[in-house]
């Protein structure tokens, strides 16, 4: 089974681990003893030292399931009110693609409440922007998260396209500079050279 293991650190969040886990023991089929079995060997850390705390009352897979969730989801930050936090602190990093930004935001949103509509998701999206990017959503006025995306990656590319033209016009002003310094310094050498014959 190719899943990472579980620290029980604050990075990593049990909720996460738990469904990647089930996820691939789905596709392979592993029953509840199975599943056991290898999620008691992908723990490590404080989920280990945890683990062996309260081994004696854990006998199948959904139990440990249970457990871990409730114990580290205090660890880990994924209760309710931590969710609800770091879904309106998040902010878009620099040089972050579109489509991480979006799935980031929309997976939070979904944690925090399962049943959120889109319009609440798209404001979610848009406050994690920086004030240009408000901006352009606030005139291309995005309907649904797709259109949200869509619009988010024409802002990336027109702001790519930006950056080159400046880099033109700075490399073009740099070219001009050095041909005119360069003139400058020929039109000294000949009035220096006429005013000092030899």
């Amino acid at each position: 089974l190719n899943s990472i293991p579980f620290s029980g650190s604050n990075s990593q969040e049990v909720s996460d681990w738990i469904e990647d886990f089930d996820d691939k023991c789905d596709q392979l089929q592993l029953g509840d003893v199975q599943r056991l079995s290898v999620a008691i060997n992908l723990v490590t850390g404080n989920a280990k030292l945890w683990y062996d705390t309260h081994k004696h009352t854990i006998d199948d897979w959904i139990t440990l399931k249970n457990k871990l969730t409730t114990y580290f989801k205090l660890v880990t930050g994924s209760d309710q009110f931590q969710l609800e936090q770091k879904l309106y602190n998040r902010r878009r990093q620099p040089n972050e693609l579109a489509i991480d930004y979006c799935h980031s935001v929309l997976k939070l949103c979904s944690k925090a409440n399962k049943l959120m509509d889109e319009e609440t998701q798209l404001k979610h999206l848009i406050k994690g922007l920086n004030p240009a990017a408000q901006l352009h959503m606030d005139l291309q006025k995005p309907g649904t998260t797709e259109e949200f995306f869509e619009a988010l990656i024409k802002y990336d590319k027109w702001q790519e396209e930006e950056k080159f033209q400046r880099k033109i016009m700075t490399s073009s002003d740099q070219r001009r500079n050095i041909s005119t310094r360069t003139m400058q310094h020929s039109v000294m050498q000949r009035e220096q050279y006429s005013t000092n014959p030899r």
